[in-house]
């Protein structure tokens, strides 16, 4: 009892006050720096208001092709909907999600199809049924009804008590069930919280105990219901972050001293910047040498993937960030995209091989963009594991500042994609070392044939590309 906090001290300090709880929310808005999914706090099924943060966060989402995973198809059987669903459920990306729905080759019928998957995206993630897996926000209490959950386990959300859009929730969920002393302590908590959000006067500790207290005296629960909850919100949690312990946002997340993953991290980067030298990717010249060129910002993306034996592999990627490129001095308008084979050419091919009864498989080609080499001049600041411990930049014997001049496409760029195609176009067509002795396809540029003779036998290879993926169908 004597070191118990009065009320002037828990208004300073305490867990509670409006300062400490209006930073938890501000956590959970979209950062365009460090763009993360807004906290949802319904779990999966149940619609959840589209707010700006949310808007902001898809847009993101749909202009870098982040990772997506759909839930198994939630819709009623045979409905339109339902129909949709099964088509897009595989996509991997908001945009190849619009690419799956889009199936006919009527320009008026392919726009009204591109608006219907356009809304079909912000149902599915109102309803959270699309997920982000290296995007999702960190919070306990995301995808998971916090006021429904706590009125369960015979507590209170502390939230509630300032939050009117959720006080407003567990009223609902009160008068359904039919609890007519539960609605009216809800409703009076609202204007409570709605009163004190209005004067900011922020809630006096003894206030927050009374609350749980009273309304730990009106509700029961059985262990059966808590188990079950419980078990729903471990399951959602444990599937979106990998590991336990979330995956840095930052390079300096990664190698802060208390970080418990921070040599797993450390090897990791290290392995790639050892890869990128290896391959000369760039070369390190004097900051002074630039003339008009910029040099664009690097960072490491930084993720954990889970093996087939359960253990985590870390991986880090260098990438540029091309948004700071210059158009017409750091790349062409006209050269910012990769090949890829339409869905209807694949089909095509995948038909094909089958009438003609070949063995089909499939190739992706690891690292592929260093296999190009630049056409236009690219500086970049060097990688944040190549500075000193204060953020300076590398120097030469004679003192100068050093940058990293690009000769390899480097993920990120905006020619990259471009410089990789033709690359690989090359190596197929005209590449006189390895006379590969390919032929494209009169109508689709991203289809590839050859014919050989092998043993008295006329041989046939057919080939489709989408950036650095491959489908191979061999006679």
């Amino acid at each position: 009892a004597s070191t118990m906090l009065n009320d002037a001290e828990a208004d300073e300090c305490g867990p509670l006050i409006v300062t400490a709880l209006e930073k938890e929310r501000r956590r959970s808005k979209h950062d365009p720096s460090q763009p993360r999914r807004p906290l949802r706090l319904l779990p999966s099924g149940q619609i959840e208001k589209d707010s700006a943060e949310s808007k902001a966060f898809r847009k993101f989402a749909l202009e870098n092709d982040s990772f997506i995973q759909l839930v198994p198809n939630p819709k009623q059987a045979g409905k339109d909907s339902w129909k949709r669903y099964e088509r897009y459920k595989l996509a991997t990306t908001l945009r190849e999600l619009v690419e799956l729905s889009i199936t006919s080759k009527r320009p008026r019928v392919r726009a009204a199809q591109v608006e219907k998957a356009r809304a079909d995206i912000i149902n599915d993630y109102c309803r959270g049924y699309i997920l982000f897996p290296q995007l999702e926000h960190n919070a306990s209490s995301h995808f998971v009804d916090a006021t429904k959950l706590a009125r369960k386990v015979g507590t209170v959300n502390i939230h509630a008590l300032f939050s009117h859009d959720e006080m407003q929730s567990a009223s609902k969920a009160a008068a359904a069930e039919e609890k007519k002393t539960i609605t009216e302590l809800i409703a009076a908590h609202i204007d409570t919280a709605k009163a004190r959000e209005v004067s900011s006067t922020p809630l006096k500790f003894h206030d927050q105990i009374r609350a749980l207290w009273e309304y730990d005296k009106m509700i029961q629960l059985s262990d059966v219901d808590v188990k079950k909850e419980a078990a729903y919100a471990a399951t959602l949690v444990g599937n979106l972050v990998k590991g336990g312990i979330p995956e840095p946002a930052t390079y300096r997340q990664a190698i802060a001293a208390d970080h418990p993953e921070r040599d797993q991290w450390l090897a990791s980067m290290q392995r790639e910047r050892s890869t990128l030298e290896g391959r000369g990717t760039w070369e390190l010249v004097p900051r002074r040498s630039m003339g008009k060129h910029k040099p664009v910002r690097c960072k490491y993306v930084l993720k954990k993937k889970l093996n087939k034996d359960s253990s985590l592999q870390f991986k880090s990627r260098l990438v540029a960030c091309g948004y700071s490129q210059v158009a017409g001095l750091d790349y062409s308008i006209d050269e910012t995209y990769a090949g890829v084979c339409s869905y209807s050419s694949m089909r095509f091919l995948m038909s094909l091989i089958c009438q003609k009864g070949y063995i089909m498989s499939q190739s992706d080609i690891q690292g592929a963009y260093l296999e190009s080499y630049l056409n236009d001049t690219v500086y970049m600041e060097p990688p944040p594991d190549m500075r000193g411990p204060n953020g300076e930049l590398p120097r030469d014997k004679d003192g100068n500042e050093l940058v990293c001049s690009l000769k390899r496409g480097l993920y990120g760029l905006k020619q990259s994609g471009h410089a990789w195609s033709q690359c690989f176009k090359e190596f197929l067509l005209t590449d006189p070392k390895y006379n590969m002795g390919f032929t494209e396809f009169t109508g689709e540029p991203n289809l590839y044939r050859k014919t050989f003779v092998l043993n008295g036998r006329q041989e046939e290879i057919l080939l489709g590309q989408y950036v650095d993926d491959l489908v191979i169908g061999a006679s």
